[in-house]
């Protein structure tokens, strides 16, 4: 039977995996108070594989939203599941969510994991093998992704945590920072239409302020793209607790959802094998992907 697997930092930092995702299913962190869980958490691994399947999970190989589910590479169309509405979300049933990954590494503050898709077993081409290794390091939850592949082939990956900082499931005490040069416009079923919106009103979150009346799950751009900056941030005065999100890559997707949890998620843009003006996701048998995430805590 697979098991919850758990690391710790000298800090007190608790977080605890399971192979279903390679996804981090509890995040603890040490304050006066006693352990406080500030990710969306479950005892039973049933609620992980239906309706809360993304959960914690790494994503991939493409995370967010490939238009009409296909798109195409070096002269080849390349058809996914189409599994919302006419398009292809976090890579559909297939997709390293609901993959067990294998364990590969695990000490006391580190554990790594490691699974494998063959050419087209997901509708992605390329024999390929994805790594990612979660790190506590003091206050730091250190995420490292990696890919290779045999074929040309696309990759973007992201971890889908969700986060609630408050001793309850609503936002309404949270405050929330993102440090952007724009927001992808989105059509309804939320593809980019190619067009970048300036971070103005309802998108202006260079200073602290609350959701208010405002639902997110759009991709913001992040300025230096390459090398690893602060992306974004939330802060919740009830708790004292804030956390940052670092990254090297162009976007980070802020989702509020119902406003029980939000995530940070760090990633390439969506769409962007159908989207020539936006950085390329193109991973090559030469040229493995790479991506670090940070979340920093405070409290």
């Amino acid at each position: 039977m697979i098991q919850n697997l758990k690391i710790t930092s000298l800090s007190g930092l608790e977080l605890i995996v399971h192979p279903l995702g390679a996804r981090i299913i509890s995040l603890k962190i040490p304050i006066q108070t006693g352990p406080k869980q500030i990710v969306e958490h479950y005892s039973s691994l049933k609620k992980y594989q239906s309706s809360r399947k993304y959960s914690g999970a790494i994503v991939g190989p493409y995370a967010n939203r490939i238009k009409a589910a296909k798109f195409s590479l070096n002269s080849q169309e390349y058809t996914l599941e189409k599994n919302e509405g006419e398009n292809c979300l976090h890579s559909g049933s297939q997709g390293l969510h609901l993959t067990n990954w294998e364990v590969t590494n695990h000490t006391d503050n580190e554990i790594s994991f490691e699974v494998r898709k063959k050419h087209l077993e997901d509708g992605f081409p390329g024999n390929r093998t994805f790594r990612c290794k979660y790190s506590l390091e003091e206050d730091d939850l250190v995420i490292n992704f990696y890919a290779k592949t045999d074929l040309d082939t696309v990759v973007n990956l992201t971890n889908h945590t969700y986060f609630n900082l408050d001793y309850k499931a609503d936002l309404k005490n949270h405050i929330f920072m993102i440090d952007s040069e724009g927001v992808l416009e989105l059509t309804e079923d939320g593809i980019p239409t190619g067009k970048i919106l300036p971070a103005i009103n309802e998108y202006d979150l260079s200073d602290f302020q609350p959701l208010d009346d405002r639902i997110f799950d759009n991709n913001f751009i992040v300025s230096s793209f390459g090398s690893i900056k602060l992306a974004a941030a939330a802060y919740c005065p009830m708790t004292d607790i804030t956390l940052e999100a670092y990254t090297d890559q162009p976007g980070i997707q802020f989702y509020t959802g119902n406003k029980m949890f939000f995530a940070f998620e760090t990633q390439h843009f969506p769409d962007s094998p159908n989207q020539p003006s936006f950085p390329s996701t193109l991973v090559t048998k030469d040229k493995p992907y790479r991506q670090t995430c940070i979340y920093r805590l405070n409290y």
